[in-house]
């Protein structure tokens, strides 16, 4: 990233925020096309109530806790440690359903094209077109304080696994990998 590109990153983001905001306050029809699409969106994720936690949403405990150095026990409830909403890196709202919708379309090109596929499975080594060629389970992992998600994709066999905890990380890894050890994977 070259010197200074992240400060532009941020102000257009800043920028974007005021903008959506403002078409928030007025009546704004957005055009029929793939940007328009996407401002839509932008201004639909930043319109709203932000003041309490979604219903229905489970609790998520953490021993990262400020007031706690010590971090012992997940005593800690991390309901306002987290964004009122979901963002678009997810923001701890991805289900094991969107997780499966989001395998199944990985593996069937809906996302891209399937060079491109073949491209990000590579971890964008190659150039578009190389095929993929597998060398063990595909995996994405992430989480916040309260949260630890695993998706595993084994494109050989077929098989997906996801695993979701409502504790740190390294819950929902560790229970993972002992899962795929089970079905004799990697």
């Amino acid at each position: 990233m070259k010197n200074g590109t992240r400060y532009l990153l941020i102000h257009a983001f800043f920028i974007l925020s005021c903008l959506s905001l403002a078409a928030s306050a007025v009546s704004v029809e957005f055009p029929d096309t793939p940007a328009g699409h996407r401002a839509k969106e932008f201004v639909s994720l930043l319109s709203g109530e932000f003041s309490r936690p979604l219903e229905n949403l489970t609790v998520g405990y953490t021993n990262m806790n400020r007031n706690d150095a010590e971090g012992t026990g997940y005593r800690w409830d991390n309901t306002y440690m987290m964004p009122p909403k979901g963002t678009p890196a997810g923001g701890g709202y991805s289900t094991a359903e969107d997780l499966l919708k989001y395998s199944q379309a990985l593996r069937n090109h809906r996302l891209l094209s399937k060079p491109y596929t073949d491209y990000f499975l590579n971890r964008f080594n190659g150039k578009p077109g190389d095929p993929y060629v597998p060398k063990g389970m595909y995996r994405v992992v992430g989480g916040a304080p309260g949260i630890n998600a695993d998706l595993a994709i084994d494109f050989v066999t077929g098989y997906t696994f996801i695993v979701l905890s409502n504790y740190d990380h390294p819950t929902a890894v560790n229970l993972a990998q002992e899962i795929v050890k089970m079905y004799g994977l990697n």
